[in-house]
């Protein structure tokens, strides 16, 4: 089972865009959060903290997460593995 966003980074992303659609020149509401790494089993190992973060979400309507607009806010594994590490910081304590 893939685990979703919590309801709290949902309302986060949310509000970021007021409500809309993150694919540039788009009106229509948010109706799902992308994730911009591949939610899978794989990286969900790899990738414990980052995975269900806000920075690996874009609020995006229906047509878009549907169609190919969505692969714009694709990132890389590297770019995964600095996001987890920073992540990582924050939670040792060593960022404040």
């Amino acid at each position: 089972m893939r685990p979703n966003f919590s309801e709290g980074v949902r309302q986060g992303i949310y509000a970021s865009t007021n409500g809309y659609c993150a694919v540039p020149g788009c009106l229509e509401r948010i109706v799902d959060i992308h994730h911009c790494l591949s939610n899978t089993k794989v990286n969900q190992k790899l990738f414990v903290l980052f995975l269900q973060s806000p920075f690996n979400g874009k609020g995006i309507c229906r047509s878009h997460h549907q169609g190919p607009e969505k692969e714009q806010f694709k990132i890389t594994e590297q770019q995964a593995r600095m996001y987890e590490e920073y992540l990582q910081k924050i939670k040792d304590g060593v960022i404040k």
